[in-house]
């Protein structure tokens, strides 16, 4: 429904029209980190047979497995596995996949995303998008980011979008424009529907990343007027 309505207000609403920006150049950033991770891996192999198999990625809320299946029909050699909260979206997420013949490449799970584990070897990259993060308790953002430590190789890498704080007045309007009754709270907003939505600064993403065992790598990058992304690595044990 929400992003139902961005799509059809981004012509003539500013929040609509802010919120499509984010959206867009968070999947531009995604299709380049993704990119370089498989000539990375391709690299890494020296020529080895076993490269062709590229990198294993891991998908922090997958949803409808839109953004498996795009990655996947883009990057033949990349192999995926989607974790997701709601069953309606692991089985959707699970139709697309089998539909686009690319079952021997994807995996969904229903999962919590603060619970990394059963997922069997080592990921090579993981990605958290939309806000993922920031849609959970504190407790389970903590537990996300450990699990990642160990969830990821050593030299892996995560790629995490989440909102800034000028992202409020935009997520107000969008959010009340489908029907949410919403308030805001000191770092997020609240509906009594049940969502919660945290935004950011550059420090406390910072600090939820290092205090909890990955290290950033480069700089938190700004994402159109209203997020921030990150790609960050596990901290040596």
């Amino acid at each position: 429904m929400w992003l139902r309505w961005i799509e059809d207000h981004k012509h003539a609403e500013a929040s609509a029209r802010e919120l499509a920006d984010w959206l867009r150049e968070e999947r531009g950033i995604l299709n380049a980190f993704v990119k370089k991770a498989v000539e990375r891996s391709t690299e890494d192999g020296g020529g080895d047979e076993r490269s062709t198999r590229g990198p294993r990625l891991l998908d922090i809320g997958s949803g409808t497995g839109k953004d498996i299946a795009k990655l996947l029909r883009q990057n033949p050699s990349l192999h995926a596995v989607g974790i997701d909260i709601i069953p309606r979206n692991v089985s959707e997420a699970w139709e697309r996949i089998h539909q686009a013949n690319l079952t021997d490449r994807a995996a969904i799970f229903l999962s919590d995303a603060a619970a990394l584990t059963d997922l069997g070897d080592p990921f090579d990259i993981a990605i958290c998008m939309t806000n993922t993060v920031g849609n959970l308790t504190p407790q389970k953002q903590e537990e996300l980011v450990r699990g990642l430590r160990t969830t990821l190789k050593p030299n892996g890498q995560v790629l995490m979008f989440v909102y800034s704080e000028a992202s409020v007045p935009v997520r107000l309007e969008s959010y009340n424009a489908i029907g949410l009754q919403v308030v805001e709270r000191d770092n997020f907003i609240a509906a009594s529907e049940g969502l919660r939505s945290q935004h950011f600064t550059a420090e406390s993403l910072r600090s939820l990343l290092e205090e909890n065992g990955l290290e950033i790598i480069g700089d938190v990058q700004r994402v159109a007027s209203i997020g921030l992304a990150v790609v960050a690595t596990p901290l040596p044990e």
